[in-house]
């Protein structure tokens, strides 16, 4: 940022796992962030309060780190994403879901994800530990996601899903209570719940994010 030569404070979004890492940066350099966009945020706790979903069966994300390997070097990683890719972009310019699935398919990028997910332990006992008082009044927006997960995008039939309803009903719950909870540690956050988007809400309504970090914006000038 600074070598870009962008003056701070800065208004940080953060997407999954990235809602970490804005928490974690907002926790170190406070003065630096003036407001933060949390987009269906992981949360510290999910390791121990989520039950097993079937996408991580599906995409073999729990693995040992040689089982991954393994199937990195027959392409079977890369092969779920781009399906998986081809199946969610649907709503982007056609150009931009083809660079989205090209960059994503590689087994630069496959490897690198689960490198990241081998350290997902270790970032969620760093934000555990937190003082979560230099960020709690800081401004901020949380928006969660307020469809299920649909598994067709992963080759399942919807016959099949139904094999699967009552782990994703289980998970979905959980996951609610989760953003419920990140929702409690911010007194003064505006939670927004993405009726129309799965997960991936910045591809289905990222008129939602956009619209959050205006508010943001506006805020900041009138204080």
């Amino acid at each position: 940022m600074k070598r870009a030569n962008i003056p701070k404070p800065y208004i940080l979004v953060g997407h999954s796992f990235g809602g970490n890492n804005i928490q974690l940066y907002a926790a170190t350099y406070p003065d630096e962030v003036l407001g933060m966009v949390l987009v269906d945020s992981s949360h510290e706790g999910q390791e121990k309060r989520l039950p097993p979903h079937p996408i991580m069966n599906l995409v073999q994300m729990r693995q040992s780190s040689e089982d991954m390997a393994f199937k990195e070097a027959y392409g079977i990683g890369c092969f779920m994403t781009h399906m998986y890719l081809r199946a969610k972009l649907t709503s982007l310019p056609k150009e931009m879901q083809d660079t989205h699935r090209s960059l994503s398919s590689t087994q630069k990028h496959c490897s690198t994800v689960s490198a990241e997910s081998e350290l997902f332990s270790e970032s969620f006992k760093q934000l555990a530990a937190i003082d979560r008082s230099i960020i709690k009044n800081k401004p901020c927006f949380i928006i969660s996601a307020g469809c299920e997960t649909d598994l067709s995008s992963f080759g399942i039939t919807r016959e099949q899903q139904e094999s699967y309803r009552s782990e994703l009903l289980a998970w979905k719950s959980a996951w609610d209570d989760l953003q419920e909870d990140l929702v409690s540690k911010f007194p003064g956050a505006r939670h927004i719940i993405a009726e129309k988007s799965e997960h991936q809400i910045h591809w289905s309504q990222p008129e939602v994010i956009v619209q959050a970090v205006k508010e943001l914006i506006e805020e900041s000038k009138r204080s």
